[in-house]
């Protein structure tokens, strides 16, 4: 049964912003939340983040002298619930199943054929891109307008589904195409199918999508990539046990010394670095003036005190911490639109930073250790899988960097109602093993 139910699960969640509470989008899957709830693990391993979060959330109020916004606090208790639906609920149903080609073929076949909706919505799109028919415009408009409530404009064209915003689809766009990936290299007969045209048209749409955080997200993973194949190659010449015995810790301990240091006592550098950059992007690179806005969480993060680091500002306070760092923020920044339109309620323009920031360092260990500690998330495993990722077959291969990218996505701005960055980690993990 459960299978049946996470498959509805995933059809009403791409229509993802079909109602709205405050300023956050949801789709109708999250109704779906209060029976999927009933499963030990997600009981059990709510019953430990739950306690984290209630700390927080006092430390919170007591940090901001009584301040507490009860709707940002919902969304915050509804998100776990999100989270650990999309962890758990794949690994469970995973074990029903033979093997991991039985499970894959018979669970991502099921999902092609529900997604028959956003497939002909993309391919309606990818026309109006190629044409700008007006009609046509009028027709994506109109369905738009009915998924979509609570906006006067929609974006149309650039690959975004029954999305708000192009951005948020690049987490959905990534997860499915990593699906049909993982589909064709089981499904690896010559026989065409009808749900092999819509797996292979996940991977086409790839080709024509157009958002920063999907370039963002692609950036990610090869750096990322990147990284643990140099790290394997030190591993196999040794050279790494004295880089993590002596030269990292030297030069993070430096580092960190030197910020604080300097932000602290050399003010005026920091001053200077922001009339220069004034001046760069007055006279020189010109740059779209909702990048600051949208980097407004890495801002945030670099402005943190140590016991905002340690402690984070407690959860649902995000806003509050924002303002509270208004002094320190450029005022190229702080007197755009963009910025104070949204004062009253700043969006999380970076799921997992927004999330550390709230949390803290301490709270975020924590969390990630109960998530470690029930196998919902293997970093190690993770770690050594990627590092030696090109020794599979290509198809393989960008599946599990589509499956990456879906997980790294959410360094962007990614609603908390939005279930796919977290879905990607059992993927990975089934994969991995």
């Amino acid at each position: 049964m459960n299978i049946y139910i996470l498959n509805l699960y995933f059809f009403l969640a791409q229509f993802p912003s079909f109602f709205k509470l405050g300023s956050s989008n949801f789709g109708a899957h999250i109704f779906l939340l209060p029976i999927l709830f009933f499963n030990k693990r997600v009981i059990k391993v709510s019953s430990l983040i739950y306690p984290i979060m209630l700390i927080s959330i006092i430390w919170g109020f007591l940090n901001f002298q009584g301040n507490i916004n009860i709707l940002e606090i919902i969304l915050r208790i509804v998100s776990v619930q999100v989270a650990l639906v999309g962890l758990i609920y794949p690994l469970e149903i995973a074990k029903k199943f033979n093997s991991k080609k039985e499970f894959f073929t018979f669970f991502v076949e099921k999902l092609l054929y529900l997604n028959i909706p956003t497939i002909s919505f993309l391919y309606l799109e990818l026309i109006y891109k190629l044409t700008k028919s007006n009609q046509l415009y009028n027709l994506l408009f109109i369905l738009k307008d009915f998924f979509i409530k609570g906006r006067s404009t929609h974006t149309i064209g650039t690959i975004s589904g029954f999305f708000p915003e192009h951005g948020m689809f690049v987490t959905y766009l990534l997860f499915l195409s990593g699906l049909s990936c993982i589909y064709i290299f089981f499904e690896n007969t010559k026989r065409i199918s009808f749900s092999k045209i819509m797996a292979f048209s996940w991977i086409f749409f790839l080709f024509f999508h157009q958002s920063g955080l999907y370039l963002f997200s692609i950036f990610l993973i090869f750096l990322l990539i990147s990284v643990l194949s140099i790290v394997h190659i030190l591993i196999k010449r040794k050279v790494l046990k004295k880089l993590i015995t002596k030269i990292i810790p030297f030069f993070i301990i430096f580092s960190v010394t030197c910020y604080y240091w300097l932000f602290y006592t050399q003010k005026f550098l920091f001053e200077r670095f922001e009339i220069l950059f004034s001046l760069i992007n007055e006279y020189g690179l010109k740059t779209d003036r909702t990048i600051y806005f949208k980097s407004l969480p890495f801002i945030i993060f670099s402005k943190l005190n140590i016991k905002e680091l340690f402690f984070g500002s407690g959860v649902s306070q995000y806003t509050q911490l924002v303002i509270s760092k208004i002094k320190y923020l450029p005022q190229l920044l702080t007197n755009d639109l963009y910025f104070i339109s949204n004062v009253n309620r700043f969006p999380l323009n970076s799921l997992f930073v927004c999330q550390f920031i709230e949390y803290g360092l301490l709270g975020s260990i924590f969390i990630i250790f109960i998530l470690t500690k029930f196998q919902l998330i293997k970093p190690i495993s993770f770690t050594l899988f990627y590092a030696n990722i090109f020794k599979n077959k290509p198809i393989f291969i960008l599946s599990s960097l589509l499956f990456l990218g879906t997980f790294l996505s959410g360094f962007g701005a990614i609603p908390l109602m939005y279930p796919y960055t977290y879905l990607s980690i059992p993927m990975i993990i089934l994969i991995s093993e």
